[in-house]
């Protein structure tokens, strides 16, 4: 029966490539335990190939006769990547290859069996064949569980994430496959080859907005600054032609609307917008992390809190941590006095790449203000899960042992992150931030009145051809929620966090010294 998601697939290509795949991945056990006789290598056979939704994503679930893999594996998942041809499936592959080598527990991925990364091939696709993990994921799962098993759930994404933050590289980029090198920083008297030399690329959701990812990706970068100036570069890239008069195929393409009834770019829409990131640009240099640190920080807080935010070794940031992205396994229980165990793992590695530790240090998607059909928490009561998340869990004694850094990364770096975005936001949401700049300013003037802030914003601003009403005069304008400043409100960052906020500084300045 042919596949209703994949029409195209060729499935008996797919299948014989399936059944090699489990065949060199099934045990060989040297005698058999009747007769001491060999045993032959295991001829696998399907039973049945059918659409399957896991961890949000369409792929082809594929099932095995038990008897003709009595060791495993019993199942594969046929997944289809979508993006860069070739790049995607090594970012899959090479993301889940570098995190799997981390501490071993520590950060649970599905096993990679086998891929094709390459066109043409008999298949007609790119795939890769992964391991189903056992569990259900959260999205499905979250209304089900007690109030004690979502903290349970939130604790080993607390753990995975400081994990991923504590796994070092030396360079902004995405570990393909193949590239045959490890960011991770030389050890001493170690030797490796330097990434440097090497064909290094960032693949993330803002370097492949409509018409970039036509374009060559962009290369690995070893300091924060040039990683936002990388950003701030796309719409350059895109409509750098438009100055010229004579714009191409993929500037024409650029312009249009992705939003149902919303207007098409105009060519002084084009002109505002490079304006816009040209703007933003001069804001670079006092976003690299550690300009907005309080001044009352003690001596020792303060220079802990800079070599964080300052560090040019980087961690590894999952931008896409939505709910369906986490496959959960609640454990039988071991006896009646004993603790319920689960594991979580998490899917979606062609999304992951090295960043600054700031950037590392935002929260799972489901946390934030989002647009979408259904929300899994609602808004409503995302303030209040992210304090628990936050002020109880990242914070709790028996974790700062890993999650200090990440604890001062995150409260301290919230500027950055909000600046990161802006940076990052498609060119159609120009708008959005010149209304939101201002806010930027009043929290600029609050934090570090001794700097003036170098932009004129809000109505002292005139954007080329200003002479219609601006994002910023009307009563009806609302920006992004993707974009909403959590912690620029005019309150202290972490303020939410209570009394215990007060006694942060001498908890992970205690921890930097062990």
């Amino acid at each position: 029966m042919p596949s209703t998601f994949f029409p195209n697939i060729n499935l008996p290509a797919l299948k014989k490539w399936a059944i090699a795949t489990a065949a060199s991945h099934h045990p060989v056990r040297n005698v058999s335990r009747r007769g001491g006789k060999p045993i032959s290598k295991a001829t696998p056979k399907i039973v049945s190939c059918e659409d399957y939704i896991w961890a949000g994503v369409r792929m082809l679930l594929i099932t095995f006769d038990p008897a003709s893999l009595p060791m495993g594996p019993r199942v594969m998942l046929a997944h289809f990547p979508r993006g860069r041809s070739r790049l995607t499936t090594q970012a899959l592959v090479g993301m889940t290859d570098t995190v799997s080598k981390y501490k071993p527990g520590k950060i649970y991925v599905p096993k990679v069996y086998a891929y094709i990364d390459y066109l043409p091939n008999d298949i007609g696709a790119e795939v890769v064949l992964l391991e189903k993990v056992p569990g259900e994921n959260l999205a499905e799962l979250w209304p089900k569980l007690t109030a004690s098993q979502q903290f349970m759930v939130l604790v080993k994404i607390a753990e995975l994430q400081c994990n991923m933050f504590n796994f070092r590289g030396s360079h902004i980029c995405t570990d393909l496959l193949g590239t045959g090198v490890d960011t991770r920083p030389v050890m001493p008297g170690e030797t490796r080859t330097t990434p440097a030399t090497t064909n290094l690329t960032i693949l993330a959701a803002p370097f492949d907005q409509y018409p970039l990812n036509t374009m060559p990706a962009v290369a690995a970068v070893n300091t924060t600054e040039a990683y936002l100036k990388t950003l701030g570069n796309r719409i350059e890239r895109v409509f750098a032609s438009t100055a010229q008069g004579d714009p191409t195929k993929e500037n024409l393409a650029a312009r249009k609307s992705r939003v149902q009834g919303a207007p098409d770019m105009t060519y002084l829409d084009v002109q505002r917008a490079r304006d816009t990131w040209k703007r933003l640009g001069v804001l670079i240099p006092h976003h690299v992390g550690g300009f907005y640190l309080p001044s009352s920080l003690p001596k020792k807080a303060r220079d802990s809190a800079l070599s964080i935010l300052k560090s040019q070794q980087f961690g590894i940031k999952h931008p896409d941590m939505q709910m369906w992205r986490f496959i959960v396994d609640f454990l039988p229980s071991e006896g009646p006095n004993t603790e319920q165990k689960l594991t979580v793992t998490l899917t979606g590695w062609e999304h992951a790449y090295r960043a600054p530790l700031w950037s590392c240090a935002s929260l799972p998607s489901f946390f934030l203000p989002q647009i979408a059909v259904r929300e899994f928490i609602p808004n409503e009561q995302k303030a209040y899960w992210r304090d628990i998340y936050v002020g109880r869990i990242m914070n709790d004694d028996r974790m700062l042992r890993i999650s200090w850094q990440w604890f001062v990364a995150y409260v301290y770096g919230e500027t950055e992150r909000w600046f990161e975005s802006c940076l990052s936001a498609n060119w159609h949401l120009r708008d959005h931030i010149e209304f939101l700049l201002p806010l930027l300013k009043r929290h600029w003037e609050q934090h570090r009145p001794d700097v003036p802030f170098p932009l004129q914003v809000g109505r002292d601003y005139a954007a080329p051809g200003d002479t219609a009403m601006r994002a910023e005069d009307r009563q009806d304008f609302t920006p992004d929620p993707r974009l909403a400043p959590i912690g620029l409100g005019g309150t202290d960052i972490g303020s939410t966090l209570g009394n215990e906020w007060k006694t942060l500084s001498m908890k992970w300045t205690s921890e930097a010294k062990k």
